[in-house]
């Protein structure tokens, strides 16, 4: 499954640093262990965000082939 979510009205919300960075992280690991999801891409700009998740429970292994 792939999210993409923008901010209001595509206004710079996100400010890049490292403690954004931090709480991003840390916000999206407990997600993914309280609901079972294992995240294999994300990406953060000022405006939006893209991650990529599969399910545990519905996919089993992702359908992606890594090299």
């Amino acid at each position: 499954m792939e999210t993409c979510t923008r901010t209001i009205h595509g206004l710079p919300l996100l400010r890049p640093g490292h403690d954004a960075n931090e709480r991003i992280l840390g916000v999206l690991g407990r997600a993914a262990e309280y609901y079972d999801v294992d995240i294999y891409g994300l990406g953060f700009s000022s405006t939006h965000y893209l991650c990529a998740a599969a399910h545990n429970q519905c996919y089993g292994e992702p359908p992606v082939m890594w090299s």
